[in-house]
């Protein structure tokens, strides 16, 4: 039983990450190659690449300057008064101190900017285009495995399914983040839930295709919980 369940669990994770699959589908389909490469280009380079810049290259460049700015003001305040030596200590200490503040207070108002200017418009936009790539990425997967859609292809039908989408995704990460701050088990616990839930996610997409209600879709994933476990857990961050 126990060689049964690790294997199922085993067949999971290997079809999360079988790259070969996925690189005969990139290279026979234009459709998905291009909407591939803008899903990298957009949330790998354009948008990780953005916060890596800040971090690396903006973030340490403002606190140089301001230590630069301090050696100047405080080897001039030494030239000024060079012959008080015990003032000098004090009132250099003091400098130093409200350096510091400056550089606090500066660190936390270009986060802020950095966040709320870049970073928020960044994401949402980033949602709405990977929301229409995402899908036409399985659209046509699910043309060259399966012939036609089954599911509804109408416009009020693709809104209310990525609408589902958002508000699973939406309270999943809350409740994860509600997990992993739980003493002793809530790593776990939100390790599998993780999971779950990007398996379930991943399939979501073939399942409407295929014309299936929400009861089939949690019918089948209930049954098949753990393939599903192995199946999403590659792409979990092990929080």
């Amino acid at each position: 039983m126990k060689d049964d369940v690790f294997q199922v669990f085993l067949a999971g994770v290997l079809g999360a990450v079988r790259v070969q699959k996925t690189l005969l589908y990139i290279v026979t389909s234009r459709v998905t190659a291009v909407r591939t490469i803008q899903c990298f280009t957009l949330n790998g380079v354009i948008f990780l690449g953005s916060i890596a810049v800040f971090d690396f290259l903006l973030k340490p460049g403002i606190f140089l300057i301001g230590k630069w700015m301090r050696i100047i003001h405080s080897e001039g305040f030494r030239r000024f008064d060079y012959r008080q030596d015990d003032y000098v200590n004090s009132d250099s200490e003091l400098l130093n101190d409200y350096f510091k503040s400056v550089e606090g207070g500066i660190d936390h108002l270009t986060s802020l900017i950095f966040t709320f200017a870049w970073l928020v418009p960044m994401y949402a936009l980033s949602f709405i285009l990977n929301t229409v790539w995402y899908r036409d990425i399985a659209e046509q997967v699910f043309r060259q495995e399966k012939g036609r859609l089954r599911g509804n292809e109408s416009i009020a039908a693709i809104l209310r399914d990525e609408i589902y989408r958002l508000l699973l995704m939406a309270w999943s990460s809350i409740l994860s983040f509600l997990l992993s701050i739980v003493p002793y088990f809530g790593t776990f616990s939100c390790l599998f839930y993780t999971s779950w839930i990007y398996a379930f996610y991943c399939y979501d997409y073939k399942w409407t295709m295929q014309g299936w209600s929400f009861e089939k879709r949690l019918g089948f994933f209930q049954d098949h919980w753990v393939y599903m476990l192995g199946f999403g857990m590659p792409y979990c961050d092990n929080r």
